[in-house]
């Protein structure tokens, strides 16, 4: 989760991450070419600890993030 938010900030993207039982959640609001560099960025340099699966995406209406900010698991 700190990869991603260290990513998300650095591309000026607002939204959340979590991890539950199964797996990685992003919700990510931004750019269109930010976006899209996340997307591209996020399984190019992940850590080498993170095992990538299946990474998904659906485009969302903007939800109006302030921030990014990695969200506590329950």
């Amino acid at each position: 989760r700190p990869f991603v938010y260290r990513l998300a900030n650095e591309l000026a993207l607002h939204g959340w991450v979590i991890n539950d039982t199964r797996g990685v959640f992003i919700e990510v609001e931004g750019n269109a070419d930010r976006l899209e560099a996340f997307l591209a960025r996020l399984p190019a340099e992940a850590p080498a600890v993170a095992r990538i699966v299946r990474l998904a995406h659906a485009w969302l209406p903007p939800a109006g993030y302030s921030g990014f900010e990695i969200r506590h698991s329950d």
